[in-house]
């Protein structure tokens, strides 16, 4: 019944936007025997989201303290976390997988209308070695993730000599989010989860080296201002099949 719940909240929330991708990727479809029109699927590794971070441990605050507390990194500002209370926070861990369907329109020899619809997977982990203040044991903050991400915008494409190419991207996107957090330590074992969601501006690059007729791998960075407050940073490494 959970899941069930999970799922409906989050397709509720990424409703909207879905239908706008799919409509512009349908208006794609219907121009490519007009325009140079490219489909391309992606699957890659990095970090964890920092947005996703941010409210997974929201998530434990509220279900710990009752209300939310502000995170922030002093030593890496992209992170947009880095303690709760006035305890310190260590992050341990922080992984995700992506898998992304990028549809590109030409609109001149190199740039092209960017539209993107990524489904994503995460988890990450955070020790804080003095727990909280309520309890001083040391305490685990971990959490995985669920994230439907749709964007739109511009695409920069250059290609180069033996078959390489380069990328430079950049737009607006939608998130939406299922979360699920927990506190852990020798007194404490707590749950919580939730759906989010926001909007945000980003700035991306990849660098393309093929790997087969059909297939280049890539090493990719992005950017994200959210507009609920973080900023987040990534590299990546992923495959393209064009």
């Amino acid at each position: 019944m959970q899941s069930a719940m999970s799922a409906k909240g989050l397709w509720m929330l990424s409703a909207k936007p879905i239908r706008v991708c799919l409509a512009f990727c349908a208006g794609l479809a219907l121009s490519a025997c007009a325009s140079d029109v490219r489909f391309t699927p992606e699957v890659e590794v990095s970090t964890q989201d920092a947005g996703i971070e941010q409210d997974a441990l929201d998530a434990a605050a509220r279900t710990f303290f009752g209300g939310d507390i502000p995170f922030e990194d002093e030593d890496d500002p992209f992170d947009g976390v880095g303690s709760i209370s006035s305890r310190p926070l260590e992050k341990q861990r922080s992984s995700a997988v992506t898998a992304r369907l990028r549809a590109k329109q030409s609109v001149s020899p190199h740039v092209s209308v960017l539209g993107e619809v990524a489904l994503s997977e995460g988890s990450g982990a955070y020790f804080l070695p003095e727990g909280t203040e309520v309890l001083t044991d040391p305490a685990q903050i971990s959490f995985s993730s669920t994230a439907l991400d749709v964007t739109l915008g511009l695409s920069r494409e250059k290609r180069h000599a033996w078959g390489h190419s380069s990328d430079l991207f950049g737009g607006v996107g939608y998130r939406a989010s299922r979360t699920r957090a927990r506190i852990s330590s020798a007194l404490l074992d707590v749950d919580d989860a939730s759906t989010d969601a926001d909007t945000y501006l980003f700035l991306g690059a990849q660098a393309k080296y093929p790997l087969g007729s059909r297939v280049q791998g890539y090493v990719g960075a992005r950017g994200r201002k959210y507009s609920g407050g973080p900023y987040d940073a990534r590299v990546s490494l992923g495959l393209s099949f064009e």
